[in-house]
C-alpha cells in the first residue's frame, strides 16, 4: 500500500470512498466510487464521509447483523489466559538449554 491510501467500503455494497488506489485517480483528493464510477471527489476525508454515509442512506443500506459468539466473556478470557500459559512455557522450556551453568555439578 502506498502512504496515503486509503478505501472505505460497506459490506455487500459497490460504494467505496478511495484515495491513492487502483480504482481512484493519484490526485490527493477522496473519490467516491459507485462500482467504477467516480460520483464526486473531495479534498478532505471527513467531507467525502459525510457524502459516502449519504449515499448509503439514500440506497437504504442496511449493515449485515453480527453473529454473537456463544461462549461468555469469562469463557473467553480463560481460554485466552490458558492458550498464553501455554505459549510461555514452551518458549520457556524451548529456549532454557541455552542458559544453563554448563559447567560441572558440585555437591553443595
Amino acid at each position: 500500500m502506498v502512504a496515503g491510501t486509503f478505501r472505505l467500503q460497506a459490506d455487500g455494497t459497490d460504494i467505496s470512498l478511495q484515495r491513492h488506489t487502483s480504482e481512484a485517480p493519484n490526485d490527493g483528493r477522496y473519490h467516491l466510487l459507485r462500482g467504477d464510477r467516480i460520483i464526486e471527489s473531495f479534498n478532505r476525508e471527513s467531507e467525502g464521509i459525510k457524502a459516502f454515509r449519504a449515499l448509503l442512506q439514500e440506497t437504504g443500506y442496511e449493515p449485515p447483523e453480527r453473529q454473537e459468539d456463544e461462549r461468555d466473556i469469562a469463557e473467553i478470557l480463560r481460554e485466552e489466559k490458558e492458550e498464553l500459559e501455554r505459549y510461555r512455557s514452551e518458549m520457556y522450556w524451548g529456549h532454557s538449554h541455552q542458559y544453563g551453568s554448563g559447567g560441572k555439578l558440585s555437591n553443595r
